[in-house]
């Protein structure tokens, strides 16, 4: 959905978009329907997100792009980043050390199969760094450039860039009310991470281990997670509007079991946009209205 946003602001009435995961869909979880495929095979030109994101989608593909249909995958043309690049060395050197064996142990100190191994060591979730965005739609303009030349898709790039670069601006505005010691979070799974680089967050600790909202936790990766949410002081869990918060709402219930702790869940925007009258039903909007979230629950101690 957040790239079918960014596709429609160029086409404008010069051609349509058909966007396969719509509002509120997880893209980690989505599979393919026989006229999905038979949507791909008849595009023109079909973006997708790549690195893995749309995992169920992966085969169709490349079958469709074999057969001659014209594919773009943005994430991997956007330097894109490891997972735990917003995290401290420390962090970072645990990760770096784990890809020896097929399983490693978690920031939580817990033995898992490696789920960033299963889904690609690099993230995919681009679009919470407005910089990269733009230089997606940039890619996205030239691929169209190509497909109908007699349009000025670059100066609609540059004029959907200012009010990408609007937004940003305004984010750093907003995220410089909250105080350093508030920049430690914790999310439902590793969708932030471009977030946190840009915007100087550090994600502690997800409720599901690793880059999918499909993989699985294990009750000591749990068990650790809640002693790291009564360490840290942490007062606030980030889950998403593209999956069930029950997790995350079991994690903040034992934490505030365990002591003096006010826990509480915040449903962001991140692999998805959000439904009408959300606020968040386009890209801009989706930037503000978790930005706005995020603020809103850190800002105050």
């Amino acid at each position: 959905s957040i790239l079918g946003d960014l596709i429609a602001n160029l086409l404008r009435d010069d051609g349509t978009v058909r966007v396969l995961m719509g509002p509120g869909v997880d893209p980690h979880g989505y599979e393919a329907s026989a006229a999905d495929a038979a949507a791909i095979r008849d595009a023109e030109l079909v973006v997708a997100n790549g690195l893995l994101l749309e995992d169920g989608l992966i085969a169709t593909l490349e079958a469709a792009e074999a057969d001659g249909v014209r594919v773009l995958s943005i994430a991997e043309k956007l330097d894109p980043i490891p997972f735990g690049a917003d995290s401290h060395d420390d962090h970072d050197d645990d990760h770096d050390d784990d890809h020896e064996g097929d399983k490693h142990e978690d920031d939580d100190g817990d033995d898992h199969d490696d789920d960033h191994d299963e889904h690609g060591d690099e993230d995919p979730h681009f679009w919470w760094d407005p910089m990269r965005t733009m230089t997606a739609v940039e890619l996205i303009a030239a691929e169209l450039t190509d497909l109908r030349p007699e349009i000025d898709w670059a100066a609609r790039a540059a004029a959907y860039n200012a009010q990408i670069l609007e937004v940003h601006e305004g984010l750093l505005t907003l995220f410089a009310t909250i105080p350093a010691e508030r920049r430690s979070i914790i999310t439902n799974h590793d969708a932030l991470g471009y977030l946190a680089v840009a915007y100087d967050f550090e994600v502690i600790g997800t409720v599901i281990p690793g880059a999918s909202t499909m993989a699985a936790t294990n009750p000591q990766a749990f068990a650790r997670l809640i002693d790291l949410v009564v360490a840290e002081g942490v007062d606030v869990i980030f889950a998403e509007n593209t999956d069930s918060t029950v997790l995350a709402e079991q994690l903040a219930s034992e934490a505030v079991g365990r002591g003096d702790v006010r826990l509480q869940v915040v449903r962001l925007y991140t692999d998805a946009l959000g439904g009408p009258g959300s606020g968040a039903e386009t890209y801009l909007g989706m930037l503000r209205t978790t930005a706005t979230l995020i603020t809103e629950a850190l800002a105050s101690a």
